[in-house]
């Protein structure tokens, strides 16, 4: 009987000392939650420019910022609203000077491969997939007039593939980088023939 007690009391012990990891272990999984981003965007661009009686290619690299909000719905699926606003400074097409600037905004669904794979949601390298939908307007000026016929365009489709990483230093607070391909379907009646644009997105991001 007193062996008995004696094993009883040390089961009871090491329960006991148990029981702060086991707690600390539950607040440790994941909850779905929202988050915001801010970062630095750069997209190269090329469409296909209808001036007077010709097109002329146009290639430009832009910079600008961009800023999103999402939110968790498991570990490993996010979905996120994203504006971006690229400043395209000016270029030349056609022998003359053509300024641009350019809105994006999306909506996309994220993917966290290895949270989906190995069910670690608080590691501090977070790679994922992008995808999604959403609209593109870009304004033309030539030589400070804004092109007649051409203005701004409103696209009919955007879609946009990438890919990035999430480096989360703590478990709210982090970095990330993006690179995306935005394939642009224009309306027929505008003057720009369905340009399309890599991207790259780097910020901070915090999770509530």
């Amino acid at each position: 009987m007193k062996r008995l007690s004696i094993v009883l009391s040390i089961l009871m012990f090491q329960a006991a000392m148990a029981l702060p990891a086991l707690a600390q272990d539950s607040s440790d999984e994941f909850k779905p939650g929202a988050y915001v981003q801010a970062a630095f965007a750069v997209q190269f661009q090329t469409s296909d420019v209808k001036l007077a009686f010709s097109n002329s290619g146009l290639e430009n690299q832009a910079y600008g910022g961009s800023i999103a909000a999402g939110y968790f719905l498991t570990n490993w699926l996010a979905l996120q609203a994203r504006a971006q606003f690229i400043d395209s400074g000016s270029v030349t097409a056609g022998g003359q000077t053509v300024s641009t600037m350019t809105y994006i905004y999306t909506a996309d669904a994220k993917l966290y491969v290895l949270n989906l794979l190995m069910n670690n949601p608080n590691g501090l390298i977070q790679p994922y997939a992008i995808a999604g939908l959403g609209g593109y307007s870009l304004t033309y000026n030539l030589d400070g007039f804004n092109i007649p016929g051409l203005g701004s365009a409103t696209t009919q489709f955007t879609f946009e593939l990438g890919a990035g990483l999430d480096l989360m230093f703590t478990d709210h607070l982090g970095v990330f980088g993006e690179f995306n391909w935005q394939y642009i379907t224009t309306p027929s009646a505008a003057n720009i023939n369905d340009p399309s644009n890599i991207g790259m997105n780097i910020g901070v991001t915090y999770r509530f």
